[in-house]
């Protein structure tokens, strides 16, 4: 019987593989690969909630070191001669009239830096009105990054298995995990599998919050004069990566795990991408995707010990902030499955049966 399954090769369940790895833990990952798609691999890479001031303290605090720790886990990656993931901080602008207030508040709050300025006076191409500034808001190349942090995790003797998880059962001593070509049997599982997570846990006493969020995605290619910075508006965001291509997010319907991309969609998020950036009216996207994020229904995302099951653990739920809290999400549920004291308070983030 082996110390620990992850089920699920996203973000969280990567950079939970790394931190537990570190603890001497002998981990395998079961990836669903294309039946269960990640989330990680169709978001924008932005190091931050969306809005942030509209979160409670606890995501902060699950986000708050993105840019420092995906710089460590960066540095490793490149170490073992895996891509460089590309981590920048651009920064963020942030068209939200009606919320400098409650910006300002919160960032006095949680002691993070956050100026109003008129967005004109970043660069040309924007407009000539008051905006929010995050200068400390960094991104990842997400994509990038999950093919380096499997790099890493081979260097470090963690196996990564594509294998579809279909059931988890309780045996003496730990857990078997059924899988579509056979069965493993361990001391502790870990259910990291984003939004496929559901499907798992509610046999086993665990559902309610969870749920499927759809969102698409665009990208433009290479521009003459494009955006220097993340920009959020009301109805969407512009992401530029080093490249010069720029990428447009994102749209949410609940409820729906359909991957396929949408007409409808990509006209939503091209009047959004061109309000931000009115120069794109003259460029076609040349990509558009679609991923299912874990959604759920309560503040703050499920991290930690299934309750009444023993060996048992989850790290899902994070809708719109996996990839920001991923790192965080992993040192906190590796101290808990070792029985260590946690980098942050646990008790916002554990589950609730039912």
């Amino acid at each position: 019987m082996q110390d620990l399954v992850i089920i699920g090769a996203g973000m969280v369940g990567l950079c939970s593989a790394r931190a537990l790895a570190a603890r001497g833990y002998s981990v395998t990952v079961l990836d669903a690969c294309t039946a269960r798609p990640s989330a990680s691999w169709a978001g924008g890479g932005i190091l931050s909630p969306l809005f942030p001031w509209r979160y409670p303290s606890a995501i902060t605090e699950l986000c708050r070191p993105a840019v420092t720790e995906y710089r460590a886990l960066a540095d490793e990656i490149t170490r073992v001669g895996g891509p460089d993931p590309e981590i920048r901080v651009p920064g963020m602008l942030v068209f939200a009239h009606d919320e400098h207030e409650q910006a300002r508040d919160w960032a006095r709050r949680e002691s993070l830096t956050l100026q109003t300025l008129r967005a004109s006076r970043l660069e040309a191409g924007l407009p000539d009105r008051e905006a929010l500034w995050l200068p400390d808001v960094g991104v990842v190349r997400n994509p990038r990054f999950l093919t380096g942090i499997r790099a890493l995790l081979q260097a470090l003797g963690v196996a990564v298995v594509n294998e579809p998880v279909v059931a988890l059962e309780s045996v003496s001593g730990g857990w078997r995990v059924r899988t579509r070509d056979g069965a493993r049997d361990t001391r502790q599982v870990l259910v990291a599998a984003g939004a496929w997570s559901r499907a798992l846990l509610q046999p086993l006493g665990l559902d309610g919050p969870l749920m499927p969020v759809k969102g698409e995605m665009l990208r433009y290619p290479p521009l003459s004069h494009g955006p220097g910075r993340v920009l959020l508006g009301p109805d969407g965001y512009l992401v530029p990566r080093a490249d010069g291509s720029v990428l447009a997010g994102s749209t949410l319907r609940e409820d729906d795990d359909d991957m396929r991309p949408t007409a409808e969609a990509a006209r939503q998020l091209r009047r959004a991408a061109e309000h931000l950036w009115p120069a794109l009216r003259d460029y076609e996207p040349v990509l558009q995707w679609a991923g299912t994020r874990p959604g759920i229904r309560r503040e703050a995302p499920l991290i930690g010990a299934v309750p009444g099951q023993d060996g048992l653990f989850v790290a899902t739920g994070h809708y719109r902030n996996g990839l920001t809290a991923a790192p965080m999400t992993g040192r906190l549920i590796a101290a808990l499955m070792d029985g260590d004291t946690p980098p942050l308070d646990p008790a916002p983030y554990a589950p609730e049966p039912g």
